[in-house]
């Protein structure tokens, strides 16, 4: 009996840490492309990432990476950020993670998206394997 209840515990407290882990690297997701570290960010993804953004279009990650860190565009934010992240665990080497990114713009105005990213722990650490954003329409 005291053998399964610390094997639940040990258990317990690796999800815990996935958990911790993967939001954590939500956050990096976000600082990083905010900050223009495309290397770090690019670090986080794994090589055959694919992403539908919230024009429909599905990008591999070199398109990806190419057009969030090419040449300035208008409209570049001011502040970005995530929240409502939730995190579910599917077995020891999958994670669906899911939130709200908030980007703002200099003129002030903001976009707001939902996002979806699928993870798998490779070679000893977690890297977004699909993602998908999906805008969410201004409220009146």
């Amino acid at each position: 009996m005291t053998v399964i209840l610390g094997l639940l515990v040990f258990l317990m407290a690796q999800s815990t840490s996935a958990v911790d882990d993967l939001a954590q690297i939500e956050q990096q997701l976000i600082k990083t492309w905010f900050a223009g570290d495309r290397e770090a960010y690019s670090s986080l993804l794994a090589d055959d990432w694919t992403t539908t953004d919230i024009a429909g279009r599905v990008l591999t990650k070199a398109e990806a990476v190419k057009e969030q860190f090419g040449p300035p565009v208008p409209g570049r934010p001011a502040d970005a950020g995530i929240d409502d992240v939730k995190v579910r665990l599917v077995g020891d080497t999958v994670a669906i993670v899911t939130g709200r990114t908030t980007v703002t713009l200099k003129d002030g105005s903001t976009i707001v998206l939902r996002f979806t990213d699928v993870f798998q722990r490779r070679d000893g650490r977690w890297q977004a394997v699909v993602s998908q954003g999906t805008r969410i329409a201004r409220q009146p």
